[in-house]
C-alpha cells in the first residue's frame, strides 16, 4: 500500500507576498457545456463554472511544482470555487452562443494572486495539522476506469484528488494498490462476491483505516457534435465499513464537453469524483465504528440480542457475559418487541469481527447479518 505522502508539502509559492500586484493580468478563458435536456439555463451556468475552474486550476497550478502536486491542487481550486468572490473577478462576459447542443461562452477574468497563496497555503498547513493528529478516522482509497469499451483503465490522478479530498475533510487516506489490483482484473464488479472479496482484500491491505472508498468510473459514450465532444461517465462508488458490515452507495451519470475526447471524458469523471466524495464524505465523517484515543483502539457499536427466552433472566447473563469479556456496556435495555440491546465500548479486540466470534463463543448464540446497517451507525445482531 503507498501510504499518503502530503502532496501538498512541497507546493511551491511562485510569487512572494508583497512583491506582485495584487491582481493577475486579465484573461479571456473558455468554458463550455452540454445542453441537457434542453435545458439552456442549467448549460449557461454549467458552462461559466467550467471557465472559472479552467482559470483558477491554470492559477493554482502557477504555485505547484510536481504532476502529483497538480492533482491535488484541484483540491485547492475546489475550496477556491466554493468561495469564489473576492478570489476571481469575472469583468465581462466577451460572448456566449450555443452551437451543435453545446452551450459556449468566453469570460474574461482577473485573479487576486494573494488570496490564491493564501488558498494554497491554508490546505497545507491544514494537511500538515492533521498529519500530526494520531486519533482520526482512516479511509483508504481504491478508484479505477473502465474505457468506453469496458476495458480497465487506472485513473492515479483520480485516486490522488480523493485522497485529497478526505484529506481535507479531515481523515487520513492511503491507495489500496491491493484492491486496486482486484479492480482491474475483475470484469463484474457488480458481482455480489466481488464486495466480499473487496473488502477481504481491503481488511488485508490495510493499516489503521476503518473503511474503503471504492469507485469505478465507466465511460458509456463519447461523442462529436460540431467541434467539441461529449463524454457520458457512470460513476458507482461505495463507503465500505472494514470493522464491520456497514455500507454506503453512489451511483449517477455525469456528461461533460470539452474541446477534445481527453478532455471531455476527464472534465466528466472529475465532476463524477467530486459529487461521490461531497456524498460520502459526509457520511464517513460520522462513522463511529473505530477510534484511536490516546494509542487505545476503541470499538464502539450496538448489540442487538434477539429470541431471548426469559428476557430478564437472558438480558442479566448477557451483561455478566460482557463484563467478563471486558466490553464495557456504556447504556442497555429491553425493547418493546423484546430484544436487548446494548450500546458498547470495547478496547481488547482488534474489529468488531472478532469481538463478534467471541461474544457467540462465550453465551452460545448465533450471530446475524445487518442489511440495514450504515457507516457510522454499526450494529450486531444476535440469536438465540
Amino acid at each position: 500500500m503507498n501510504v499518503f505522502a502530503r502532496p501538498l508539502a512541497a507546493l511551491a509559492i511562485g510569487v512572494m507576498l508583497g512583491t506582485a500586484p495584487a491582481l493577475c493580468s486579465a484573461e479571456i478563458v473558455e468554458g463550455q457545456a452540454p445542453i441537457i435536456d434542453g435545458n439552456v439555463d442549467q448549460a449557461r451556468y454549467a458552462a461559466r463554472q467550467d471557465a472559472m475552474r479552467t482559470y483558477v486550476e491554470g492559477k493554482v497550478g502557477v504555485h505547484v511544482q510536481s504532476s502529483t502536486e497538480v492533482d491535488m491542487g484541484m483540491v485547492v481550486s475546489d475550496r477556491i470555487l466554493t468561495n469564489s468572490n473576492g478570489y476571481v473577478q469575472l469583468k465581462r462576459v466577451v460572448d456566449e452562443k450555443q452551437a451543435n447542443g453545446i452551450y459556449i461562452v468566453h469570460l474574461d477574468l482577473d485573479a487576486d494572486t494573494h488570496l490564491m497563496e493564501t488558498a494554497v497555503a491554508d490546505v497545507q498547513s491544514r494537511l500538515e495539522a492533521l498529519e500530526a493528529n494520531s486519533s482520526r478516522s482512516g479511509v483508504s482509497v481504491a478508484v479505477g476506469g473502465r474505457d468506453e469499451n469496458g476495458r480497465y483503465e487506472s485513473v492515479p490522478q483520480l485516486n490522488n484528488y480523493v485522497r485529497g479530498k478526505m484529506e481535507d475533510k479531515g481523515f487520513f487516506a492511503v491507495t489500496n494498490d491491493g484492491v486496486l489490483q482486484y479492480m482491474a482484473t475483475h470484469p463484474d464488479l457488480d458481482d455480489p462476491n466481488a464486495l466480499v472479496e473487496i473488502r477481504h482484500l481491503a481488511r488485508q491491505y490495510r493499516e489503521m483505516e476503518n473503511a474503503l472508498l471504492r469507485g469505478t468510473l465507466s465511460t458509456q459514450s463519447i461523442t462529436r457534435q460540431g467541434g467539441s465532444y461529449v463524454a457520458v461517465v457512470h460513476a458507482s462508488f461505495e463507503l465500505i465499513g472494514l470493522d464491520n458490515n456497514a455500507s454506503n452507495s453512489f451511483a449517477n451519470y455525469f456528461t461533460a464537453s470539452a474541446s477534445s475526447v481527453v478532455g471531455a471524458k476527464q472534465k466528466a469523471q472529475e465532476m463524477a469524483v467530486r459529487e461521490a466524495v461531497d456524498a460520502l464524505g459526509q457520511k464517513a465523517l460520522k462513522t463511529d465504528q473505530r477510534e484511536n484515543r490516546g494509542g487505545v483502539h476503541h470499538i464502539k457499536t450496538m448489540l442487538v440480542f434477539s429470541n431471548l427466552g426469559d428476557a430478564a433472566g437472558r438480558s442479566r447473563e448477557i451483561m455478566a457475559a460482557l463484563s467478563s469479556m471486558g466490553i464495557h456496556v456504556i447504556r442497555s435495555g429491553l425493547t418493546s418487541s423484546g430484544t436487548f440491546q446494548a450500546f458498547v465500548d470495547a478496547t481488547q479486540y482488534q474489529d468488531t469481527g472478532a469481538m463478534q466470534e467471541a461474544i457467540t463463543q462465550q453465551l452460545g448464540c448465533t450471530s446475524l447479518m445487518d442489511e440495514g446497517a450504515t457507516v457510522g451507525s454499526s450494529k450486531m445482531q444476535f440469536t438465540f
